[in-house]
C-alpha cells in the first residue's frame, strides 16, 4: 500500500502559467519567476528563462552564468540574495515559500473537476479550482512592492472554464494591491 501511494503522489504535478511540473522542478521555476516578477523593473542582474528553471546572470565581461534558484541550497540562495537588498531577499524568499506551499495545496486537493478553471500558481498567488463565470479573490501578497495586504487581487474564471486571458496569458488583476502614493 505504501508503495502505491508513493507512486501515485510521485506522478502528481503542480500547475503554473508555465505548465505542469513535478514539485521539485515547480519550486525552481516558481522561485525563478518570483525573482523576475518582483524585481524585473529594478534592473537586477538576474532574469528568468521560460524554458529552463534557472536564473540567468547577465555580465558584459563574461559569458552568461546560470544560477539554480533553490532556496534550500545555501550557496545558491546566498549568491542570488547578493543581487538584492536584505528586504528584497526576504520578499523573494517569501514568494518562493508561498509557491512551494501552493504546490503542496495543489497536490493535496482532490482531482480537478472538468469544466472548472484549474488550480494554479500565477507567479504571485495561489488560486484554487474555480467554477466557470466566477471571480475569486486573494489577499494581496505582502512581498509585492507597494502592496496593500488588506486589499484583494481578483482572478476570473470565464464561462468556458478557462482563466481570463490578457495579452495571450492567463491574467490576474493585482492593480488593487498596488499603492504608489
Amino acid at each position: 500500500m505504501w508503495v502505491s501511494l508513493t507512486s501515485t503522489l510521485a506522478n502528481k504535478k503542480c500547475h503554473s502559467r508555465l505548465g505542469y511540473h513535478d514539485p521539485a522542478t515547480f519550486d525552481l521555476y516558481s522561485c525563478a519567476w518570483c525573482y523576475d516578477f518582483l524585481f524585473s523593473v529594478d534592473g537586477k542582474s538576474l532574469s528568468a528563462n521560460i524554458y529552463e528553471p534557472y536564473l540567468r546572470e547577465r555580465d558584459q565581461t563574461i559569458a552568461d552564468n546560470y544560477l539554480v534558484p533553490d532556496i534550500t541550497d545555501n550557496g545558491n540562495f546566498s549568491r542570488i540574495c547578493s543581487t538584492l537588498t536584505n528586504d528584497e531577499c526576504k520578499r523573494w524568499h517569501a514568494c518562493c515559500m508561498n509557491a512551494h506551499d501552493c504546490c503542496g495545496r495543489q497536490l493535496s486537493a482532490p482531482p480537478v473537476t472538468n469544466g472548472t478553471c484549474a488550480r494554479t500558481w500565477d507567479g504571485w498567488g495561489c488560486w484554487d479550482d474555480t467554477p466557470p463565470s466566477t471571480s475569486v479573490y486573494l489577499s494581496c501578497p505582502a512581498y509585492i512592492s507597494f502592496s496593500i495586504p488588506t486589499i484583494q487581487a481578483e482572478k476570473t474564471c470565464a464561462s468556458d472554464g478557462t482563466w481570463q486571458i490578457r495579452d495571450g496569458q492567463p491574467w490576474t488583476n493585482y492593480q488593487p494591491c498596488l499603492n504608489f502614493h
